[in-house]
């Protein structure tokens, strides 16, 4: 007989002789300048398309400088936003089995230009962000989806970026300090204790870099401004090492989004280029063997969004 579901990562389900791969699909969000639809990016087919279904971005939520994290396969969230404390403080939240989203409870704090992480099956955390002296998290506890804070001992900043080694610790690489100053500062914050430790320094002091993970072996980082690079480190999961890889991004950009499918290969897409120009191509990491390729599909040129993944189980 033939089994009717294979679960996982990757997986299979189906009737008889029919199977379909589960969904793996990236979400960048939206905001008051695009169609107010999210980008989708199918990370089966390596294309692109719109939901059908809209971010509540009406007045109260711009979307710009939100932080996302992904509770996959169940949901993605939106938190924060640039603007009023109204909107610094909203949460969203997308069904992945239906696209239908709906608003959550708000955050305690003003969350706009901080970076979000997942640790899927149990809490999202927003980092950083505009509070110059902040140096927690809001936690959403995803069972009952309530927002608490939390004291992390992170390095004040804004427009960091984070990685996840899911249920092990998340990684945040630090944005812009005191006058909007880069920092290089590297820390892990262990989900077990909900302490941050500096790891080391990072190659070089920037900004609104992105980020993604392939959970449970490494976490990448790429771009970043000022000045604008295409390098991209790697940090392994097992030794907390950090190295440059040769593989580089095509187009040096900054502001970008980063999402992955762990086990398989992980996109950094958007932002803007080393002449301010918004970017729409995508480049492609395989995690097996760090090369990357820029994709034939493009998405909406923009910069300053954000995006998480439906990956399956972690």
């Amino acid at each position: 007989m033939v089994p009717s579901t294979f679960s996982g990562v990757g997986s299979f389900s189906g009737v008889g002789s029919l199977f379909t791969q589960a969904p793996a699909d990236g979400y960048i969000t939206t905001a008051n300048a695009d169609s107010g639809r999210f980008t989708k990016w199918n990370m089966l087919s390596d294309t692109s398309s719109t939901t059908t279904t809209f971010m509540q971005i009406a007045g109260d939520f711009d979307g710009n400088n939100a932080s996302t994290h992904a509770n996959t396969p169940v949901a993605g969230y939106i938190q924060g936003s640039t603007g009023s404390s109204v909107q610094s403080r909203q949460t969203q939240k997308i069904l992945f089995s239906t696209e239908v989203v709906s608003a959550t409870a708000v955050m305690p704090a003003d969350m706009g230009n901080g970076c979000g992480v997942a640790n899927a099956g149990t809490a999202g955390y927003v980092m950083g962000g505009n509070v110059a002296s902040f140096t927690g998290a809001n936690k959403l506890t995803y069972s009952n989806e309530t927002n608490s804070s939390v004291s992390l001992g992170i390095s004040a900043s804004n427009q960091g970026t984070a990685h996840s080694n899911n249920g092990v610790a998340a990684y945040l690489a630090n944005g812009a300090g005191s006058n909007y100053a880069a920092k290089d500062t590297y820390q892990k914050i262990p989900y077990s204790t909900q302490s941050a430790s500096t790891i080391t320094s990072l190659p070089t002091a920037r900004q609104a870099r992105a980020s993604f993970a392939n959970s449970g072996t490494a976490g990448y980082i790429s771009g970043g401004a000022f000045d604008v690079t295409n390098a991209i480190t790697k940090t392994s999961y097992s030794s907390d090492a950090i190295s440059t890889l040769s593989a580089t991004l095509a187009t040096a950009r900054y502001a970008h989004v980063g999402f992955a499918r762990s086990g398989t290969a992980g996109y950094f897409a958007q932002g803007n280029d080393a002449s301010y120009n918004p970017i729409g191509s995508v480049e492609k990491l395989a995690f097996s063997n760090d090369t990357i390729s820029t994709q034939a599909a493009t998405v909406v040129a923009a910069q300053q969004r954000s995006a998480f993944a439906n990956s399956g189980t972690l």
